[in-house]
């Protein structure tokens, strides 16, 4: 069942007369990943620690997980930017000694936190000889590995190069939809964001001033319909008329539609009617938009 797995209720955090949170109202649900984004000094480092517990909020509640999936292991999974581990030890070693505190997780379960992030559990190679985004991929080993319901991530693809972070990206959506772990991650790089969260939370001055719901297939957008010719778009817009949909034609075999229902149906019913479509493309505003928009120009 979809439910609150953490939840923060007017949360604020002042350092002296400074303050770098305030306001802040969020629930993360089982199986979701909500991104954090902003420009830097914003608080996002800050909320990551306040929900992980390493920090107090100076006023608000918060709530999360205290047990993880597995009995006697921690709720929260946390992966900061830069994590320390021990550099004399390989990847493998570093995560058996974390481990070890808890006891509540056999080596094959570390093996395949560190295999599922794209390492190999049986090299040798010390952490001292990792390269940044070697490191960054243990610590989100480290970070999964007792299975935990709520997941941190505080700029998880920092050092990664492309491959790594397609690789990411497909793990965390994993560990989300087939897991039903919720994921709670910070970054700056706005297109990986938007490719991997159901929603982002956009920051400012330490206040959630937007929530952009990343759009589905099935959710209503404004879209362009593209014909394969005019004999098309005359029927096009007979139907149209006929559904009470508004429109602008653009071009000889393009017309806007600020639809009134899902896209697929859309497509299923243009198709009914013998309109021969050539495409459809959607016209949300990306991620991107969004925060120029209100964090830039201030709108």
């Amino acid at each position: 069942m979809n439910k609150a797995m953490a939840t923060a209720k007017n949360v604020g955090k002042a350092y002296g007369e400074h303050w770098a949170l305030k306001d802040i109202n969020l629930e993360i649900m089982t199986g979701e990943i909500v991104g954090f984004v902003g420009p830097n000094g914003c608080g996002k480092t800050t909320l990551i620690k306040i929900l992980a517990g390493l920090i107090t909020p100076t006023e608000g509640t918060i709530n999360v997980p205290k047990e993880g999936l597995i009995p006697g292991s921690a709720g929260i999974g946390l992966a900061m930017e830069s994590a320390p581990f021990a550099a004399h030890l390989s990847g493998y070693k570093n995560l058996e000694l974390l481990a070890y505190i808890k006891n509540v997780i056999s080596t094959n379960e570390i093996k395949q936190a560190i295999q599922i992030v794209g390492l190999d559990p049986g090299s040798g190679k010390k952490v001292g000889h990792y390269s940044f985004g070697m490191r960054q991929r243990l610590a989100l080993a480290q970070a999964i590995m007792e299975r935990p319901r709520l997941l941190l991530l505080d700029e998880p693809t920092n050092g990664l190069d492309a491959q790594a972070i397609i690789e990411l990206r497909d793990t965390l959506k994993s560990l989300a939809k087939e897991n039903g772990i919720a994921i709670f991650l910070a970054s700056h790089l706005l297109t990986e964001v938007e490719n991997v969260c159901d929603r982002v939370l956009m920051v400012k001055q330490g206040k959630i001033k937007k929530t952009f719901n990343i759009k589905s297939d099935n959710e209503r957008v404004p879209v362009i319909v593209q014909t394969t010719d005019a004999s098309d778009i005359e029927k096009l817009l007979i139907w149209l008329k006929a559904h009470g949909q508004t429109y602008q034609v653009i071009k000889a075999n393009e017309v806007s539609i600020d639809i009134n229902m899902p896209v697929p149906k859309l497509v299923n019913s243009l198709v009914q009617a013998n309109i021969n479509i050539e495409g459809i493309i959607k016209k949300a505003p990306t991620l991107e938009e969004e925060f120029i928009s209100l964090l830039i120009k201030g709108e």
